[in-house]
């Protein structure tokens, strides 16, 4: 996205937690924002959930270094898993300015929503806990934050936090890793859910 229509995008995100666009068929009505957040949180909860629970028992089998295998095997799997024991047509997705697994690399409207949480974390005001977009007359988006805590930083932090053997697991399942260099408090990356507008309609 060229910087001029980014700059554009965000400002419009950072007017509140719905992205409305200028024409009418991008609008975000309350009703429309109140049912994709509904959604939304359900839909990014299961998978935060699932993923968790997993990775938590990777942690407990083998360590940091068994996690980032599970990660790199499993996590995309369990994502998909999970999205089709959701309701018809919605899909998931974690992605991140700073990815692991280049499957997870955002596109433009996903730089957008995380420039906008970025942004709030810049100022100091307190973490908006979701963002709607409204991507089509047929679709929008629902972002959840996710934020480094202190288990995070086994495999996403400095490089003095990550133990070597750990540090060559990440080289070895990825080789282009971008997602290292972390600290508690900081930004990870986004929970998107994508909803269809006849999943509203349905509800």
């Amino acid at each position: 996205m060229h910087r001029q229509s980014l700059l554009a995008v965000v400002s419009i995100l950072a007017c509140s937690t719905t992205l409305s666009c200028v024409n009418d068929a991008q609008e975000v009505t309350p009703e429309d924002e109140r049912w994709v957040s509904a959604v939304g949180r359900e839909s990014a909860s299961t998978l935060a959930g699932g993923l968790i629970q997993r990775l938590t028992a990777a942690l407990q089998e083998g360590g940091p270094e068994h996690a980032v295998n599970f990660c790199s095997r499993e996590a995309l799997e369990l994502t998909a898993t999970i999205e089709h024991s959701l309701t018809d047509g919605i899909e998931l997705k974690r992605t991140s300015m700073k990815y692991r697994n280049p499957a997870n690399a955002p596109d433009e409207l996903e730089v957008a929503a995380i420039a906008y949480f970025q942004d709030v974390l810049a100022t100091k005001h307190e973490l908006p806990p979701y963002l709607v977009q409204r991507t089509s007359q047929n679709e929008f988006r629902y972002y959840q934050p996710l934020m480094v805590n202190e288990m995070c930083l086994q495999c996403h932090g400095t490089t003095e936090l990550i133990a070597p053997e750990v540090q060559q697991a990440i080289e070895t399942s990825y080789p282009n890793d971008l997602a290292t260099g972390y600290a508690v408090g900081e930004l990870r990356g986004l929970i998107r859910v994508t909803v269809p507008s006849r999943v509203l309609e349905d509800t």
